[in-house]
Order: C-alpha cells, then structure tokens, then sequence
C-alpha cells in the first residue's frame, strides 16, 4: 500500500530562521513522498528556492514522489524572477 504523502506548507514570506525549518523538514522527510503545498506564499526568495529546489532534485535521486501544489501568483513570480520556475513550479510526481 503506498505510503500518504506528507504535507509541507510553505509560508507567506521566508526569512533565515523559516528557512532553517524547511530544511528541516525535509530532512525529517526525506524518503517518504511529500506534498510541498505553496498557495499561501507571497514572496519566495533565493535561499527559499534553493532548499526546494535541493528537496526536489533529492526526491527524484531517491525515487519518492514530490509534489509542489496550489502554487500563488508570489511563489511563481519569485521563481521566474530567479529563474527558477521551470525546476520548481506545481508538478506531478517525481517532477
């Protein structure tokens, strides 16, 4: 029976301390499937991508599904911004 993914959601806005946690949490996560929800997010930046960015690309290396859903008009200008958007906009599993 495949394992329920556990949920992450993103906050409004990231500092360092909030960044420490999401890391954190992923680490806590790591090889079970996650659902990174980000509809909340107003602005997401560079240290913020990074970590997600590192989570996802960990996901796929270990073949455990990640998801980013519900993804705010901040979260997906932030990552265009950063150019970022093509590696860490919603997806499907393993994306």
């Amino acid at each position: 029976m495949p394992e329920t993914p556990r949920l992450i959601v993103l906050p409004p806005t990231f500092n360092h301390d909030r960044c420490g946690q999401l890391a954190d949490q992923f680490a806590s996560h790591r090889g079970l499937p996650v659902n990174v929800d980000a509809a909340q997010v107003h602005r997401d930046g560079a240290l913020a991508a990074q970590i997600l960015l590192m989570a996802k690309r960990t996901w796929e290396h270990d073949i455990v599904d990640f998801r980013i859903d519900c993804a705010s008009a901040g979260y997906a200008d932030s990552l265009r911004k950063l150019a970022l958007a093509s590696a860490t906009l919603p997806t499907g599993k393993h994306s």
